[in-house]
């Protein structure tokens, strides 16, 4: 009987560590493009993935010095600005990021300060897009963020390795069932 019950502790511990806890955006893959209306779509942020970590994932610094980055942490998203230019103005921009962590997420804008209506935004099944519409040939203020906190569902579904442990853990008990009912009993 303890061979049984050791055997079936050692099916759940295995379970409990197949078992897939998402509570936060760390380690997730995301693809980022920022994209200007002048300019037919051209990605300036590349279409090479990111691994979502310390530091800040998305990066532009324009031939003028602008500065536009985006920050993705455990929990929340940075959007940043910095005109250098500011007699110029800032353009409107899109900014989009695609990431299987995002399907199912809460998105809660939490501050903005760029100027001229702000940053909207959008969530969209695993894609997250922010349009801002510049400041026009002046800018006032050469700094702006955009900070939002992002709410990961956890995975409903097993992952298949879940199963697969499951499975073992089945089989496992069964051998050992097999096993005692065939040892003669004396």
């Amino acid at each position: 009987m303890r061979r049984y019950r050791a055997a079936l502790l050692a099916a759940a511990a295995g379970l409990l560590m197949t078992m897939p806890v998402r509570a936060d955006l760390l380690g997730s893959t995301v693809t980022g493009s920022l994209t200007f209306p002048s300019t037919d779509g051209y990605n300036y942020y590349g279409s090479a993935p990111r691994t979502i970590g310390n530091g800040t994932e998305f990066g532009y610094t324009d031939h003028w010095g602008n500065y536009i980055s985006a920050d993705i942490t455990s929990d929340g998203l940075t959007l940043y600005e910095h005109i250098i230019s500011y007699w110029i103005g800032a353009t409107p921009w899109t900014q989009t990021f695609v990431s299987s962590a995002f399907a199912g997420a809460s998105v809660i804008e939490t501050d903005d300060d760029f100027i001229n209506r702000g940053v909207s935004w959008a969530l969209a099944g695993n894609t997250l897009t922010f349009n801002w519409n510049g400041t026009g040939w002046l800018a006032d203020d050469p700094a702006y963020d955009a900070q939002y906190h992002i709410a990961v569902a956890p995975a409903a579904v097993p992952e298949p390795s879940t199963f697969v442990a499951l499975a073992a853990a089945l089989v496992g008990l069964g051998f050992g069932v097999r096993r005692k009912n065939l040892t003669p009993k004396v």
